[in-house]
């Protein structure tokens, strides 16, 4: 935009619409080709509308996003109108908000009474009306103010279209009056590649280059890089790749709970694995990054092949109640170790010909259900924790190829009286082997020194219902973990200060998934409901 308003605003947002013109309604999606959030038969679906992250006014009076906002659907299905394909219209939505709180209460209208302010907007046909495509090129949009007696719809539900779009009836039926300024965009499409040569990258590490060094100290990412739409009912889960160059996400649709795999640092999506129809829990990657595991409460851990990008399921370990987690063996990938809701460690052998692979061995020792799978960096001591608050460490090193856990066994019970009764969400242990970070639903997390089992907190996030995750960097300085109150939270771990808030995630629902990446300066957050966004770390930005 070259212009600003004079209104008492702190942030702003586009909204983008989908709509087909012919109909007036939000385009449906494509039932020849669906997309990866696959239906069930008979449901009536649309491309739902996608806001950009909030541009906070008070770092400059000339919003400017740059921003790369992905519609995973089919990009032709939207320019041909031939064969039943729609009429597609765009619209941009300027969208002012008062504050980060009134932004989150305006969600919910019903509820809390308040919307933000249409400041302005903009159409865009992809296909014009001489024939040629608006794409692949960067456009001068015109904005238009909003008719002064329209009347305000309510904001559309998470899955359910709206008789009418309201700007749409703005474009029909209303004089357009001219608003001084306006909004460059570029519409364009990505193609998935049919493959992705990961056997170059590891021959040729160096062909990309990231900002921080082996053994750097990790910065915390300040500057809004990609925002992935995460599903119609957003994303419960991310994990980046050991190599940094993928991003795995664990999506939520309707009837489909597909794990998609986006290209990193261009945020290309690059393939979408559909079978789960519950929840997934947990993904991991394999040590070479050619399989990744998915665990979910439909009772299975699928393992799918990355390599190859499409194709069926590799492997599906089916189990008796939800599973909550799942992990390779980091010294045999051949063995995945599974926790499930009744309360079972399984051990199954995947390099076998079995679609469903090979039950190995099944260990007890807890009582309630196993939330979370952890291992040391050489894969000799395996942590799982439980709902009731116990941690069990176990012996997993791995004797030899035809009897791999035979002489696997509980080396202690971990019981902490400030932990008893409490559910714990996720164990990670730090880089350099010697504490477990502990996170449970007591909004307090926690690192524990192995060695003489002394605690630390951190304090700060809110967590009592939810399934909540937390991290490490790689680096072990600085912990970061999710909130139910929408938000981010950053610790320093040797001192136990928080250090940052990602308060501008706009995220009306809690945080659920944080990742931060292996090589790069780069974090990941999702929640139900709303979009993947992704920082990265830049000198020149202020500080969080």
């Amino acid at each position: 935009m070259n212009r600003f308003m004079n209104f008492p605003m702190s942030h702003l947002r586009v909204k983008i619409h989908v709509v087909d013109c012919s109909t007036g309604y939000y385009v449906k999606e494509d039932c020849r080709y669906p997309a990866y959030t696959g239906k069930e038969p008979g449901d009536v679906e649309y491309i739902l509308p996608i806001m950009t992250q909030p541009f906070d006014l008070k770092a400059s009076s000339v919003p400017t996003w740059e921003e790369q906002i992905v519609f995973n659907k089919r990009f032709g299905y939207f320019i041909k109108q031939s064969n039943g394909g729609p009429d597609v219209l765009l619209f941009f939505e300027l969208l002012g908000f008062v504050s980060a709180e009134k932004t989150r209460a305006s969600v919910d209208a019903d509820q809390h009474g308040e919307q933000p302010r249409t400041i302005a907007w903009a159409f865009l046909k992809i296909l014009g009306t001489n024939g040629a495509l608006n794409t692949d090129t960067k456009l001068y949009l015109q904005l238009y103010c909003p008719p002064p007696q329209a009347m305000r719809r309510k904001h559309l539900s998470v899955i359910e279209a709206p008789e009418t779009i309201e700007v749409y009836e703005w474009w029909r039926f209303y004089p357009r009056n001219q608003y001084p300024s306006a909004l460059h965009v570029t519409v364009k499409g990505v193609r998935p590649p049919e493959h992705l040569d990961l056997e170059a990258a590891d021959r040729n590490p160096e062909s990309i280059q990231w900002s921080r060094l082996p053994e750097q100290v990790c910065q915390i990412p300040n500057k809004p890089m990609l925002s992935f739409h995460g599903g119609q009912m957003g994303c419960f889960t991310v994990l980046f790749s050991h190599a940094g160059t993928m991003l795995a996400a664990a999506c939520a649709g309707r009837g489909a709970y597909p794990v998609v795999v986006y290209e990193i640092p261009s945020g290309q999506l690059l393939a979408a694995f559909g079978g789960h129809f519950k929840v997934i829990y947990d993904l991991c990657w394999s040590s070479d990054d050619h399989r990744l595991l998915s665990a979910s409460s439909d009772g299975t851990v699928k393992e799918w092949n990355v390599e190859k990008l499409r194709g069926p399921v590799q492997k599906v370990l089916s189990h008796p109640s939800f599973v909550y987690c799942a992990q390779y063996h980091p010294a045999a990938q051949n063995l995945v170790l599974s926790g499930s809701y009744d309360a079972t460690v399984r051990v199954w052998r995947v390099d076998v010909d079995e679609v469903n692979g090979q039950l190995l061995l099944e260990f007890e020792g807890h009582s309630g259900f196993i939330n979370t799978i952890c291992f040391d960096v050489d894969g000799s001591r395996m942590f799982s924790a439980d709902s009731t608050g116990l941690i069990i460490v176990w012996e997993t090193y791995v004797h030899d190829d035809q009897h791999p856990c035979h002489l696997w066994n509980i080396e202690r019970k971990i019981k902490k009286e400030s932990l008893r009764g409490v559910p714990i969400n996720m164990l990670q242990v730090h880089p350099n082997g010697c504490y477990l970070l502990i996170h449970a639903k007591d909004s307090v997390l926690r690192t524990m020194d192995l060695n003489v089992l002394l605690v630390k907190e951190y304090a700060g996030a809110t967590n009592r219902r939810e399934r909540i995750h937390s991290t490490f960097t790689p680096c072990g300085t600085f912990i970061f973990s999710g909130s139910e109150d929408g938000m981010a939270y950053v610790w320093n771990t040797d001192t136990g200060d928080m250090v940052a808030i990602y308060s501008d995630l706009w995220y009306t629902t809690a945080v659920h998934g944080v990742a931060f990446h292996p090589h790069e300066n780069m974090v990941a957050f999702c929640a139900f409901g709303q979009p993947i966004h992704v920082y990265l770390y830049d000198p020149n930005v202020p500080q969080m």
